[in-house]
Formats: C-alpha cells, sequence, structure tokens
C-alpha cells in the first residue's frame, strides 16, 4: 500500500526545536515590519534563553548553531512568501471589499447560517422487524414467497 504523505518545502523541526522555530518566526515578523528593535530583544531574551537550555541539555554548540542556522532561513523565507501575498491580495481584496454590497450584506454572508428543523425522530427498527413488514407487504399484494421458491 503506497501512502501519499503531504510534502512540505518547510519540513517541520523535532519538537524540542519547535519552540525555537516560533520565536525564530516572530523575530522573522518583526524584521520584515520594520521592527527591529524589538526583535532584537525578542531574540536577546526568549531566543538565547531557550538555546541556552539546549545547551544545557548536552547537545553541542556546533549542532545547536547549524540547527539554529537553518530554522532562521527557513523562517526567513516563510515570512518573505507571506509578505509578498500580503502585498498580492492587498489591492485585490480592497477593491473587492469596495465594489461589493453593503456592510449589512457582508455581515450576512459572515453569520452562520440557521440550522434547518430538526427531522422527525422515526422510531428505529431492527432487521426482524423489517422482514417482518416485507412478508406482510408481499403476502397483502397475494403473493406467496413459499410459492416463488417451490416454482422454480
Amino acid at each position: 500500500m503506497l501512502l501519499n504523505l503531504p510534502v512540505s518545502n518547510f519540513p517541520a523541526p523535532t519538537l524540542p526545536w519547535c519552540e525555537i522555530a516560533r520565536v525564530c518566526r516572530r523575530i522573522c515578523v518583526l524584521r520584515e515590519r520594520g521592527r527591529s528593535e524589538e526583535a532584537e530583544q525578542l531574540r536577546a531574551s526568549s531566543l538565547e534563553q531557550l538555546l541556552s537550555d539546549r545547551r544545557s541539555e548536552g547537545e553541542p554548540d556546533a549542532t545547536i548553531d547549524d540547527h539554529l542556522a537553518a530554522i532562521l532561513v527557513t523562517e526567513q523565507e516563510r515570512v518573505a512568501n507571506a509578505a509578498v501575498l500580503a502585498e498580492l491580495l492587498l489591492p485585490i481584496l480592497s477593491e473587492h471589499l469596495r465594489s461589493s454590497a453593503p456592510l449589512a450584506k457582508i455581515a450576512a454572508v459572515a453569520a452562520p447560517p440557521a440550522r434547518p428543523p430538526a427531522a422527525p425522530r422515526v422510531p428505529s427498527t431492527g432487521i426482524a422487524d423489517f422482514i417482518d413488514e416485507m412478508i406482510a407487504q408481499e403476502r397483502a399484494d397475494g403473493s406467496d414467497p413459499a410459492s416463488h421458491r417451490r416454482a422454480s
């Protein structure tokens, strides 16, 4: 059996590195938005603490540095792609919102649909009851299932 596993351009980091990747992503977003001072504060506080925790668990510095560099490249690419996509979509979405119906229509579209009335509950019958009903209907039609078997 072949499995069709999803392929990602951005492989997920292993569990101990997930939090580091999340902080790196936040740093990249801050830098992309021109908030370099906040990015530096986050790097100096949260990221350094997480890296210090990794070092205290005995991982070699070279391994940590290599892993961190790979995560930073991945997160920078993710953030750059998201920024380009946002730049492309912003004018399209703005135009769509300007040209669409009044806000009441937008609110109506955004509102959850009303629930349809519940179907009346029919008591469930067992298979035996179903078979009995079929036999009763055949007898009412004047045909006897036993006679069909004998004629064959």
